[in-house]
């Protein structure tokens, strides 16, 4: 029995490694990890929420590619570029599906464990990098700041769940949670509030309420010490120019960082790609699209940059520099009406807040992330949910809602 129990912990190891590991592109093992996991597939029951989002994903994504090669609507020099990203996003999905298997076996509390298992190694690689350049950001094991802050923001709620369950793994825990914020990307800044707020307005301790409004009057009145930060700085000198020059102003004539305006270029883009192709313009499509929108008299045009510049001469590859608008322009009303249906299902559902606050923070991240396993959060996320009402003894909220995969 003991044995037993020391190869499942040494699987959950590994598998939750290949998690942390994902963003720096070690794509053999991902598929290898995700085909292992695809070997336990038995007659389980899966969210038909998520069976529905892969799916949709998959195929839409998929197809509408091939046509896009099919009927040569864009020059052939973006052929190779669109199969390179079609393999992009398999791995993702396929990835997904693994980690789906593997999570549905487990129990609540075991999901817990995994997220925790996460934890670990990206706080070991936090904790050295911090002690080789203290008080600089870290990275932990993510591939850039912006992809750390997406794990950190997904994992802080779900690990302070687990924190409540297990003496422990409470060190852990702590570290990784002080660790995590030396990352300071600029998309973790601003969704830690938002989360911070979503406890004190769901709390009904009011303790918690006068401390909390405490720390956000200290905050207001720290305000011009917190926007020196130099990402916020940033972050502000981007909204000041806007506001008084508008779109045209945003060059680097008036000190607005390239990565800034091929972020807001990109965004524009994507917008108006959606409103464009509800169905989606399939995957690696956004690149050919981009620079169409940028050489034409579309709004984003006026604005100038080095890796603007690089993009157009197709030099560098344009995307929208966000995971949530990506599956959303490639795949349309494929991926956002699972993803709505998904959301309202854990707005309704009895879970705790800590597991509501962990899938709406992701949400929010990966409208300004780009690199990190989003939908394999989103199916721990769901799972956590399905696991949560079964272990409470509540109505199952998804019983309706089920897939049986033989």
């Amino acid at each position: 029995m003991k044995k037993k129990q020391m190869l499942f912990d040494f699987e959950m190891i590994l598998i939750s490694f290949s998690i942390a590991i994902f963003t720096l592109g070690y794509t053999y093992f991902s598929f290898f990890i995700a085909g292992y996991c695809a070997l336990k597939l038995k007659s389980l029951k899966y969210p038909a929420i998520l069976v529905i989002l892969f799916s949709f994903v998959f195929t839409s994504g998929t197809l509408i590619s091939f046509w896009n090669i099919l009927i040569s609507k864009y020059d052939s020099i973006y052929t190779s570029d669109i199969l390179y990203r079609i393999r992009f996003f398999w791995i993702r999905i396929f990835f997904s599906i693994g980690i789906l298997i593997y999570v549905c076996r487990l129990s609540y509390q075991q999901i817990l464990r995994f997220v925790y298992y996460i934890s670990v190694p990206l706080t070991i690689a936090g904790l050295f990098q911090f002690l080789e350049a203290p008080f600089e950001r870290v990275t932990m094991l993510a591939s850039e700041h912006s992809a750390a802050g997406m794990y950190y923001v997904f994992m802080l709620p779900l690990l302070l769940e687990y924190y409540k369950i297990s003496k422990k793994s409470r060190f852990w825990i702590i570290l990784f949670i002080i660790l995590g914020l030396f990352i300071r990307s600029k998309a973790q800044i601003l969704v830690l509030p938002l989360m911070l707020l979503y406890f004190v307005f769901k709390s009904e301790n009011k303790k918690l309420k006068r401390t909390v409004m405490g720390i956000v009057l200290v905050g207001i009145v720290s305000l011009p010490f917190i926007l020196r930060i130099p990402q916020l700085n940033s972050i502000n000198h981007f909204i000041t120019v806007l506001r008084e020059y508008g779109i045209g102003g945003l060059t680097e004539k008036n000190q607005i960082w390239t990565s800034f305006t091929l972020r807001f270029s990109s965004f524009l883009t994507a917008v108006q790609l959606f409103g464009e192709n509800l169905l989606g313009t399939g995957f690696g499509a956004f690149h050919p699209e981009y620079i169409l929108k940028m050489t034409s008299n579309s709004v984003q045009a006026q604005m100038t940059g080095i890796e603007i510049t690089g993009t157009l001469k197709n030099e560098l590859y344009a995307t929208p520099k966000a995971i949530f608008f990506e599956y959303l322009v490639s795949c349309g009303l494929f991926f956002l009406v699972p993803i709505i249906f998904l959301i309202i299902r854990f707005y309704k559902s009895p879970v705790s807040n800590l597991i509501k606050a962990s899938m709406y923070s992701l949400i929010i991240i990966s409208l300004m992330v780009e690199l990190s396993p989003f939908l394999t959060f989103l199916a721990i996320n769901m799972m956590l949910l399905y696991k949560s009402t079964k272990k409470n003894g509540k109505h199952n909220i998804l019983h309706q809602g089920q897939t049986r995969i033989e």
